[in-house]
């Protein structure tokens, strides 16, 4: 009788869910698939209760630490990745090892060597209609996201800092709220672990690399109550060719990167809970964009200050962290001859300073063996604006802007999960967050007649939003467990969304102080199984839409002077930052890792990822198009052979639908297939070799495709060479 009416409930639960073939009200929307989610999985328990599996027995705490996935555990899928599995990935730095695992994704179909900064935030499931980061980074617990654009300095994460990373899907809440609405990934590196003294190095070269270097230490007091540790890393690559061959002119270059980065700290341990790291770290960075004018660089100074203890005999764990960060940042863009044997710069943004200090308070408590609170606050000041000369027509720039502005935010944070047997958890969360924009302005001079062109100040704006999420576990053995979530976030757009203006070849893309914030709703409904000792099965369908997504509308097309653009080519578009009323994005997640035997395993995974505008009243033509730089199928599979003898390799392969590379959906960039292969020999414990071969067929990954057909590129066939080294 109770399997019954379990069947009933989620018959009828099915036929809500069906119900409605787009969007209406979000809370019903949200109401209807909870029902479903949890008649399910009230289904499959009420019938293990009939067959008399369902007991009450005690319960097990998954972690005693309070670090930045301590929002999510046990509910919110995600990923992790040891040292010694970074160690068989393919990729120079920690975004191109991943990209596409989980979702993960930069905007663009390129290396974070050869990408504009930029462009270089990440996204998950989330993925917005522009370059903006809509997911966290944290190192240790702080974030590394810039205060000002929101993008992330891939390259300060060397290979031999991280211990472990930890990617978590979007769940709507998570510390620092803002960013994070869209998951996060958390990076913990080998200092955090505080198991020294240790020394690590790592040295390679390659055929676009000339060098990339990586040294890591710590050092600890006899008693174990002292620990000093240090980083430094330095890369230079001599780049590849960012445009095809056959459209490449007398201007064309290597787009090229040289970075360095470097931090030290010191800890402080007291009867093994209590600790305080001190951490200050500096990061340069110098681009080369693939044109002899066309530059970047960028200058980073991030302090922290970490206070924790972990979970000791009162059943209490506690984290506060304050931190700084001061960034500077400029580029040049330019405008190139249609036989691409000249350009002029268009576009110099020659000072985008910003800063940003923030402090953020964890507390987690064990009540009891059924109940587990967690509650938290943290506060952000974040200040940045653009200085830069624009409009040069051929003899020099004519006006000057500065744009910029200040936001200062907080949050209040608060979860419980209760575990009423081994086999059920459920899981309860809410948010509140302020946000306070202040001092936006927008200055313009004409630098021919030394006039004010333009001079506004834009309205101090608060905001207050409160977003909740709910889930529930079930396991019903050790081998599975189905899960259910629903949940709601918020993200204020950048101040570089709402100040900056910014140029990709020909398309013109303005700033616009007056977007509101963007809001999420999702629901996901999963499942984990070990059918076999060795093998693991992981499925998850996710409906997610993003309110007022902030997108690159197409307003204009070029060939003349286009009122706030200026002159904008033949070919070009004038776009502006605006929100889309409704973006849909549904899908279905799946992954397999199997453990074929002692020396060889296999893992793959496949993500549907079905995105379209639903609706956007200010650009209607953009209705049901998908939303650029978004492949709706992506796929990887890994074999690898490693029985801990000297030697273990790894054979992979990527592959990536087409996509668009515009709002109007008329520019395709076509799927592609990219395999790599990484070899390594250990000489000795603590010493390898190792050689990796990445894009094995040199596959033509397009990355870009301009209004006049120019085809952007990613790397080719390019390998590399290194050794490790630990002591």
């Amino acid at each position: 009788m109770v399997w019954q009416g379990g069947t009933f409930l989620a018959t009828l639960a099915f036929r809500e869910l069906t119900s409605w073939a787009r969007p209406g009200t979000s809370a019903a929307i949200m109401l209807r698939f909870c029902l479903f989610g949890f008649g399910v999985i009230l289904l499959t328990a009420l019938h293990a209760q009939e067959e008399g599996a369902l007991e009450l027995l005690d319960t097990t705490i998954i972690s005693n630490s309070t670090d930045p996935e301590w929002l999510q555990e046990g509910l919110v899928s995600g990923a992790s990745w040891e040292r010694q599995d970074l160690r068989l990935e393919v990729g120079a730095s920690l975004v191109d090892q991943l990209q596409g695992k989980g979702g993960l994704k930069m905007f663009r179909r390129q290396s974070s060597l050869v990408a504009h900064p930029t462009s270089q935030g990440v996204a998950l499931r989330v993925a917005g209609p522009n370059a903006a980061s809509r997911a966290m980074v944290y190192r240790d617990g702080v974030p590394l996201n810039d205060p000002f654009g929101g993008w992330v300095p891939w390259l300060a994460l060397s290979p031999t800092l991280i211990d472990s990373v930890s990617l978590m899907q979007p769940s709507g809440i998570d510390q620092w709220g803002n960013v994070s609405f869209g998951g996060s990934l958390a990076v913990a590196s080998q200092f955090q672990s505080g198991d020294g003294p240790f020394w690590s190095l790592q040295a390679e070269a390659g055929q676009l690399m000339d060098y990339h270097l990586s040294n890591v230490f710590m050092l600890e007091s006899n008693d174990g109550q002292w620990q000093v540790y240090g980083h430094w890393t330095a890369i230079e690559t001599q780049g590849h060719h960012v445009l095809r061959t056959d459209q490449r002119g007398a201007i064309d270059r290597r787009a090229t990167v040289q970075a360095a980065a470097a931090d030290f700290g010191v800890r402080r341990v007291w009867d093994s809970d209590w600790s305080l790291t001190t951490d200050l770290g500096y990061h340069d960075e110098r681009r080369g964009n693939g044109t002899v004018v066309a530059k970047n660089s960028s200058q980073a100074l991030q302090g922290s200050v970490r206070l924790e203890n972990q979970r000791g005999a009162d059943d209490w764990a506690f984290s506060l962290i304050g931190y700084y960060q001061q960034r500077d940042f400029d580029s040049v863009f330019t405008s190139v001859s249609a036989a691409r044997d000249s350009e002029r710069a268009v576009l110099d943004q020659y000072e985008v300073p910003s800063w940003a200090a923030g402090m953020i308070l964890r507390s987690r408590h064990w009540l009891s063996q059924e109940h587990e609170l967690l509650i938290g606050g943290d506060w952000r000041y974040l200040e940045g604006e653009t200085n830069e000369r624009f409009r040069n027509l051929g003899s020099g720039f004519t006006r000057r802007r500065q744009a910029g502005g200040v936001r200062i935010e907080g949050g209040l944070v608060g979860q419980h999960t209760w575990r009423p047997s081994a086999q059920w958890t459920l899981q309860s969360a809410i948010r509140l967050d302020y946000h306070h924009d202040q001092d936006g302005h927008e200055e313009v001079w004409n630098l021919e007649t030394g006039a004010r062109d333009v001079s506004q100040r834009f309205e101090n704006r608060d905001t207050l939003e409160l977003n909740a999420r709910i889930g529930l576990t079930y396991e019903a053995t050790t081998d599975w467990l189905a899960r259910v979530m629903a949940f709601t976030g918020t993200r204020r757009p950048t101040l570089n969304e709402l100040y900056r203006p910014f140029r990709v070849r020909n398309d013109i893309t303005l700033a616009n102080a007056d977007l509101d914030s963007e809001r999420l709703w999702g629901l996901s409904l999963g499942t984990e199984w070990e059918p076999l000792a060795d093998l693991s099965i992981h499925a998850e369908a996710f409906y997610h839409w993003v309110d007022d997504a902030v997108a690159n509308v197409t307003l204009v097309d070029g060939g003349g002077v286009r009122d706030a653009w200026g002159f904008i080519p033949d070919g070009g578009t004038g776009r502006q930052r605006r929100p889309l009323d409704r973006v849909l994005i549904r899908g279905l997640e799946l992954s397999v890792a199997w453990q074929i035997s002692p020396g060889w395993w296999f893992s793959g995974g496949y993500l549907l990822s079905d995105t379209s505008v639903d609706s956007s009243s200010d650009q209607p033509a953009l209705d049901g198009n998908r939303l650029p730089q978004v492949a709706e199928h992506q796929a990887y599979a890994v074999i690898g052979y490693d029985n801990g003898g000297p030697l273990h390799a790894t054979l992979e392969s990527r592959w990536t639908s087409q996509a668009f590379d515009d709002d109007l959906n008329d520019r395709t960039l076509d799927d592609y297939l990219l395999t790599n292969v990484i070899v390594g020999w250990r000489l000795r414990d603590n010493m390898e070799v190792y050689a990796t071969l990445e894009n094995l067929f040199d596959t033509e990954i397009q990355t870009s495709r301009s209004g006049t057909g120019l085809i952007g590129i990613g790397q080719p066939r390019t390998w590399r060479a290194g050794v490790r080294m630990d002591f």
